[in-house]
């Protein structure tokens, strides 16, 4: 009966260590798409615009389909287009 017990209570902790493990590596992540997760420590760094181009580059790429990103010199289409790569 004690084994039982034992073997249970294992169980739970070993159940509470998997959901601390996959919450902090959630907090570590920022889901942009089903295809796409980036660093929470990048996403935090991009402008607010940045992170719109991004956006529209995953849903760009999970509809199949192509696009243009311009806009004026500076403004960090490469890094963009780099963090978009890595789908």
């Amino acid at each position: 009966m004690m084994m039982i017990f034992l073997s249970r209570l294992r169980s739970i902790n070993s159940n509470r260590e998997i959901d601390l493990m996959k919450s902090s590596e959630a907090e570590k992540f920022k889901e942009i798409s089903d295809t796409l997760k980036l660093s929470r420590d990048v996403w935090d760094r991009l402008y607010k615009y940045q992170k719109q181009g991004v956006v529209w580059l995953s849903e760009l790429h999970e509809q199949y389909v192509g696009g243009i990103l311009a806009d004026e010199m500076g403004l960090g289409k490469t890094i963009q287009v780099k963090i978009c790569c890595v789908i």
